[in-house]
């Protein structure tokens, strides 16, 4: 449900204003130098969004370059976009119709509307939740490295598909050759892992023989 309202409130609106801009770059000489710029970032974020989102791709992704780039490409890329924001809408309203029935379950299991009330405000920490959803920055997408870095809500994040456990600092799960795992036991596992390591390294004096290595190999080049 986070990820529905960044893509359809926050990430496609801003690629969309992209693409317009890349449209005029094509006839308006004072936009033409934001035009390579702009087309970069719209291939950035469309490649990533082809491997995550695999039931609605833009195939053009050659065009999006400078000499590739025309308004029909553009018609097609704003189209594709429009397609975007509507599919992730309609995931939106499934995934707050399925959050609406769990709370109306919730009420009818317990002593009504005020108890669940109740519940809520002796286990939620405002403070806690407003840090983890980053609700107090006014800034919740942002442009750096020709890519736009989601601010909203991390902590319902996850590790990207095509990347190997690395994930946002709050991510609950990470992606482990292809397959998600919580956290977790994924940190787990690679504190374990690198503990195996550091002990093999210790007992065998790699340390040791890494440092004499490099000494011996300084002291021939300076012979």
């Amino acid at each position: 449900m986070s990820n529905a309202i960044f893509q359809k409130d926050f990430l496609i609106p801003e690629l969309i204003k992209r693409t317009d801009y890349s449209i005029l770059s094509l006839t308006q000489q004072e936009k033409k130098e934001m035009l390579p710029d702009n087309l970069r970032l719209l291939t950035n974020e469309i490649e990533k969004e082809n491997v995550e989102n695999t039931s609605l791709r833009f195939d053009k992704i050659e065009a999006l370059s400078v000499s590739g780039f025309n308004a029909a490409i553009g018609a097609e890329l704003k189209k594709y976009l429009t397609d975007l924001k509507s599919y992730y809408s309609k995931e939106y309203n499934a995934a707050n119709a399925h959050k609406e029935s769990i709370i109306e379950n919730l009420i009818q299991s317990t002593d009504g509307q005020e108890a669940l009330l109740m519940m809520k405000d002796n286990y939620e920490n405002e403070g806690l939740a407003d840090m983890l959803k980053n609700t107090t920055e006014r800034v919740q997408i942002e442009e750096s490295g020709h890519r736009l870095i989601r601010r909203f809500q991390p902590v319902y994040m996850i590790g990207a598909k095509n990347s190997l456990i690395r994930a946002p600092f709050y991510a609950s799960q990470k992606n482990v050759f292809g397959v998600y795992h919580d956290t977790y036991w994924v940190n787990i596992l690679v504190i374990w892992l690198m503990s195996v390591f550091l002990f093999v390294a210790l007992y065998f004096d790699w340390l040791k023989k890494l440092i004499n290595l490099s000494e011996k190999s300084s002291f021939r080049r300076k012979k």
